[in-house]
């Protein structure tokens, strides 16, 4: 697992930014099936065993995203969070950084949270676009970009002309942006210090060197 990410079978989005989508450690068993109704829900991460967090959102263009705090067994909540602000919907992420605290990716936002599902800080970022995801780099740094498709009700030819990055601290200030020249409809991944970005037409690597 990237370093940038807490010691977890499955810490992040596909198990980290580097999407091997391999779960570690968790511990093969009989096959119990539960279910609840979770509408507009979008991914599960796990911290500690028994700390299992699940992203929730509504839809539209002035949505609010959640996270829940579930057992893993019964998946009875838990512990939710407040409302989050969010703004236009597109699937965004959740991840469980190095420091300990839950970070979200949605809408035109980022926010961290304590285990406990306590905001500690929240970030407005650039653009009045859906940002889907985020990936953490191994130096903790978060890093997350606009979405540039069409969504629900726009029409199927439109798509963005560029691509904002976004590079912040784990306090959520933002370090730098940078503007690709064409849209980005795939979800970030990276190795180590290295962001891969898949354009509509191109792949970009951009190489993270952090000036903190």
């Amino acid at each position: 697992m990237t370093s940038g990410y807490w010691s977890s079978p499955w810490p992040g989005e596909d198990g980290g930014a580097t999407r091997e989508q391999k779960a570690g450690s968790l511990r093969r068993g009989a096959v119990v099936v539960t279910s609840r109704l979770a509408v507009a829900s979008t991914m599960v991460v796990r911290r500690d065993p028994g700390e299992w967090y699940l992203l929730c959102h509504t839809g539209g263009d002035d949505a609010v995203s959640w996270v829940e705090k579930f057992h893993p067994h019964t998946l009875e909540v838990e512990r939710r969070s407040s409302d989050l602000p969010a703004g236009p919907t597109w699937p965004g992420g959740v991840a469980v950084h190095a420091n300990g605290d839950i970070y979200v990716a949605f809408g035109r936002y980022v926010h961290r949270l304590t285990p406990e599902l306590d905001v500690v800080t929240s970030r407005e970022l650039p653009r009045e676009r859906p940002y889907n995801s985020l990936v953490i780099l191994s130096d903790g740094t978060i890093v997350t970009k606009d979405f540039g498709g069409a969504r629900p009700g726009e029409p199927l030819t439109w798509e963005s002309p560029d691509c904002e990055v976004v590079a912040l601290n784990p306090d959520l200030d933002i370090l730098t942006t940078y503007t690709l020249p064409e849209g980005s409809v795939a979800r970030l991944s990276a190795r180590d210090n290295a962001v891969i970005v898949v354009g509509v037409t191109s792949l970009h690597i951009l190489d993270w060197t952090s000036n903190e």
